[in-house]
């Protein structure tokens, strides 16, 4: 018993420069965006809608959109708002899959759908009062785990004949493991 506790002592006395030098325990980086990992892609060169992207623990799928959603959204509203002719939403299912080893909420990114000279943010259809059916709703997963949802986007009902329909996804914005970054984007077809 003496002999383990001068192991004890003895080990807690060491000099500054012998503790300083000690390697100490630190988690593995995360990945980090890849050419391979996160695909090369513009407006004029989209990725099939479908593909998935990673992006450090995230892996992002952006499903083609269903256009002429209308019916869907207001069966789902509380008090279903009066909709002007010609207007209604479009609906697209968005999965994050936590790639990581702790639990983590999919914080940092923005979907834009880009139709018929509309440029339409998630977010603003999210700051409404409208909910969507089968609606994505941030929290946490677990490690392996995926969170999947539908999005929503207010256009008019021809911007689903635009051949040139463009989704972007911009990921990386104020994310933990980056608070300064700016974001990235990748862009999809929406068919």
């Amino acid at each position: 018993m003496a002999l383990l506790t001068a192991a004890v002592v003895l080990t807690g006395c060491g000099t500054e420069s012998a503790r300083a030098a000690a390697p100490r325990a630190t988690a593995p980086p995360l990945p980090s965006p890849t050419a391979e990992a996160f695909p090369v892609s513009s407006e004029t060169e989209p990725l099939p809608a479908g593909t998935s992207v990673q992006y450090g623990r995230w892996k992002y799928t952006v499903d083609p959109v269903q256009w002429h959603q209308r019916d869907r959204v207001l069966a789902e509203a509380y008090a279903p708002p009066a909709v002007a002719d010609g207007y209604g939403w479009a609906l697209l299912t968005f999965t994050a899959a936590n790639g990581g080893q702790e639990p983590a909420a999919p914080w940092g990114f923005e979907v834009i759908l880009h139709a018929a000279g509309w440029d339409v943010s998630h977010r603003a259809v999210q700051a409404g009062t409208i909910r969507m059916p089968d609606e994505f709703t941030i929290a946490d997963v677990e490690p392996g785990g995926e969170l999947s949802g539908n999005l929503g986007f207010w256009v008019p009902d021809y911007a689903a004949d635009d051949p040139d329909c463009r989704v972007q996804l911009l990921v990386g914005r104020g994310v933990p493991e980056n608070p300064a970054a700016e974001g990235e984007s990748v862009w999809f077809t929406c068919r």
